[in-house]
């Protein structure tokens, strides 16, 4: 090999051409710089121009808000109310007042009046001198630990002056306050920042996006969910009960898929309404949920109806309970009401028992984009499983509004004549889901933003609070 070659036998010609090749391609086809304003570090995986980050200032950025939701696992956050009162009792526990010795409060060496009696029997026994000086002693050592005790003083919450203290706890208001006021303000000149990069609609979509998200995922789920059913019912050849099993489950795979890390695509108002309860969803946005559930699952019953609009009227023209029951549940006529609603109970409770599971990250969460999947074959389990008696139901929402929709299209008034509608899938999911939960955070989860795990207020806390509400009342 001759000295013109490097060691893979390329010549410096060779070598010269190509570092040439290197530098005469187009910038834009260069990878993102690492600049301040864009770390290919922070950002997605998939590939970006080095003029996108520019175009597109919001890319790869973190969420400014927690997304609640199945895709994931679950944020952890504090309640209202916990800080505080975990602050409150630690400020507490650091000052607490030290026991008074001449009371004989505490235990050990020159403390109790046990002990004190102890030494004036010893000091008896020794003679009056001895005990003139253990009586002396303990005089002296009591007027130590007291101006120990005066020193202390300033630094316990309980002899603090109260002008003091109501002035620290104006002083962290108002810090506090003002670092709120600078996020917010913080935030508003970011989104004014972005908002010169957007039009008219794409403004609308980045200030609302769970609720687009979240229609369009109920949309979709409900949709092929439906459509699913009624090819069943339409020719039995076409699938068996374990065939609607599997179209429900993996609808609810793509919904989530579609949805979950902008909304969280809960789809069902049960699942809103729990991560309300046990993890902290802010309840505002509880009822914007249902109401983009409820018009998506609407959306969904009027797009199925319109799609198998003459197989419906071909096969069932009386429009009965044939294909009705693809658009809403009804219970098996051998099944009690008590069965019935024992039977949507424990689905749903299962359900979500296992959801919390998946979305515990100090437990086994599935790695990452596999919650999805896994969520979709735990309901295909469920329909498996515990659908007879009921469908289930698990999701009142849908049902509610494609009851709506059938009754619109002409099934009449049998859509809601009997009680199951409400009774079963809105009650008994409602109470198995919150059971469901409670039975996965007693035996399982630690988090603190849980009910079942809260630093509750003592009966004095209570008090007190009744007290300040009391006063304030008074004073206006």
């Amino acid at each position: 090999m001759s000295l013109a070659e490097d060691d893979l036998g390329h010549s410096q010609s060779h070598l010269h051409r190509s570092a040439l090749r290197s530098t005469s391609r187009r910038p834009r086809d260069d990878p993102p710089a690492a600049t301040e304003d864009f770390r290919p570090d922070q950002r997605y995986k998939g590939y970006a121009s080095s003029d996108y980050a520019s175009n597109n200032p919001w890319y790869g950025q973190p969420r400014s808000s927690p997304v609640f939701g199945l895709a994931e696992s679950l944020p952890h956050t504090v309640r209202h109310g916990q800080a505080s009162r975990h602050d409150k009792r630690e400020h507490e526990a650091r000052y607490k007042r030290e026991p008074d010795v001449e009371k004989g409060e505490g235990r050990g060496e020159g403390q109790g009046e046990g002990y004190q009696r102890g030494r004036h029997r010893d000091a008896a026994r020794l003679g009056s001198q001895d005990a003139a000086a253990e009586e002396k002693l303990d005089r002296v050592s009591s007027e130590k630990r007291r101006s120990e005790l005066d020193a202390d003083e300033p630094q316990s919450p309980k002899i603090r002056p109260k002008n003091k203290k109501e002035a620290a706890e104006e002083g962290k208001k108002g810090k506090k306050e003002e670092g709120k006021e600078e996020e917010e303000e913080e935030a508003e000149n970011r989104q004014a920042s972005y908002d010169r990069h957007r039009n008219a609609f794409a403004q609308f979509r980045a200030r609302y996006p769970e609720i687009l998200a979240e229609y369009l995922a109920t949309t979709i789920t409900v949709f092929l969910a439906i459509c699913g059913n009624l090819s069943y019912r339409f020719n039995r050849s076409y699938g068996t009960f374990e065939t609607l099993c599997w179209t429900n489950g993996l609808a609810t795979m793509a919904g989530i898929y579609l949805a979950g890390g902008v909304s969280g695509a809960h789809i069902n108002p049960i699942i809103s309404i729990v991560l309300a309860v046990y993890r902290g969803f802010p309840w505002h946005k509880v009822w914007v949920y249902m109401l983009a559930q409820l018009f998506g699952s609407l959306t969904a019953g009027g797009l199925a109806y319109s799609v198998y609009h003459d197989a419906i009227h071909t096969n069932d023209p009386g429009l009965t309970s044939l294909t009705g029951q693809s658009f809403y549940t009804i219970p098996k006529r051998e099944i009690s009401v008590s069965s019935a609603f024992w039977s949507e109970f424990i689905s749903i409770a299962t359900f979500v028992c296992i959801v919390f599971a998946l979305g515990d990250d100090q437990n086994s969460p599935p790695g990452a984009g596999m919650n999805a999947l896994i969520i979709g074959f735990v309901s295909t389990l469920i329909g498996l499983t515990l659908g007879y008696n009921t469908g289930p139901c698990m999701n009142p929402m849908r049902d509610m509004a494609t009851r709506l929709v059938a009754l619109m299209v002409g099934y009449g008034p049998q859509t809601f004549q009997n009680w199951w509608w409400i009774g079963g899938c809105w009650g008994g999911d409602l109470a198995g889901a919150m059971t469901g939960a409670a039975v996965y955070d007693i035996f399982i989860f630690t988090g603190s933003e849980s009910p079942v795990n809260y630093l509750w207020p003592t009966m004095q806390e209570v008090v007190d609070k009744l007290k300040r509400i009391v006063r304030l009342r008074w004073k206006g």
